[in-house]
């Protein structure tokens, strides 16, 4: 949850009020000290695609379920896609801020690509 809301640039205060919660319980749900419930999350992921949806420039990596959603890369991080033909599975590269030397690394990750 945090990724995805730093990526889409909106602080805990703006998630907060787009779910109807406190600031506070963000933290909580991000740091995992209390669980998100249900309908809370499925409004979360109904923000976040309409916030894609206004234009966003964002890539949404999904589980093999086709719906959950498992990562969020913007175009501003997005270094590549690797994927054999036929196969249903790629790596995504995206580049990593690392906000100590403020310079960008790349990293990858294998999701389905399906």
């Amino acid at each position: 949850m945090y990724r995805w809301r730093t990526i889409l640039g909106w602080d805990a205060g703006a998630v907060a009020n787009r779910l109807g919660v406190t600031p506070r319980t963000v933290g909580l749900w991000e740091t995992g000290e209390q669980a998100m419930p249900e309908p809370r999350w499925r409004l979360w992921i109904h923000e976040v695609l309409a916030e894609l949806y206004r234009g966003s420039e964002l890539i949404v990596v999904l589980a093999d379920d086709g719906q959950t959603p498992v990562d969020v890369v913007s175009d501003a991080s997005y270094a590549g896609l690797a994927q054999q033909d036929g196969e249903p599975y790629a790596l995504i590269a995206s580049y990593a801020i690392d906000r100590v030397r403020r310079s960008r690394r790349c990293i990858g990750s294998d999701f389905s690509a399906s």
